[in-house]
């Protein structure tokens, strides 16, 4: 087995831990960089469907990031990357819009 990290094999185990779902997951450590990791970590996955509501509920009614965490369980990061996403994608929207019309004229 090899680090996610270095790539390296100087790799030993380093206790287990227990997932919300109650799976318990093997952790190791990596003895040339000295980050700990687990092999295939499980992320939750969400569907673009919900994470356009979050951002809706945040961009366009003005609720507060941390009362949208609170509300739809998500953690405050995850959201304030959702929104950046999106305010990135409305700006690269708006100058391709303008760069159009700029070649019309």
């Amino acid at each position: 087995m090899n680090c996610i990290h270095c790539n390296s094999d100087n790799v030993v185990k380093c206790g287990k831990f227990i997932t919300s779902n109650g799976i318990v997951r093997q952790r190791y450590l990596c003895k040339n960089c000295n980050k700990k990791f687990v092999v295939n970590p499980i992320k939750p996955k969400y569907s673009e469907e919900f994470k356009d509501k979050i951002v809706k509920a945040v961009v366009k009614e003005g609720m507060g990031i941390r009362q949208s965490s609170r509300v739809f369980k998500v953690s405050v990061p995850t959201i304030i990357k959702w929104v950046k996403e999106y305010k990135l994608d409305e700006k690269s929207k708006i100058f391709r819009c303008s760069l159009a019309t700029q070649a019309k004229n």
